[in-house]
């Protein structure tokens, strides 16, 4: 049984550009309205949760196990790919 991808991608891309876009914002003067609207409109729109939710739920039907695996891989590579985009804006900028 293989993990699903798609969701995976769009998370993980989601969450490097939302740590590039709040180390930016923490460096430079961003107005809190285009904070909001990149980072709870665009990129909240990108990092799909209620796919990832519904991905789950049919991989728990077949495994609980694989649907945990799925959860924890999100969870922890999201948060790792937050930091590396924090780090890149810092190295970038």
């Amino acid at each position: 049984m293989e993990l699903p991808m798609a969701i995976f991608v769009c998370n993980v891309s989601g969450s490097l550009l939302a740590g590039f876009f709040l180390m930016y914002s923490q460096q430079h003067e961003v107005s809190p309205l285009l904070f909001q609207s990149v980072s709870i409109g665009f990129l909240g729109s990108l990092t799909t949760f209620s796919s990832f939710a519904v991905d789950n739920f049919i991989l728990f039907e077949k495994s609980s196990l694989h649907s945990l695996l799925n959860i924890a891989l999100h969870v922890i590579t999201t948060w790792l790919a937050v930091m590396a985009g924090g780090q890149l804006c810092k190295r970038i900028l």
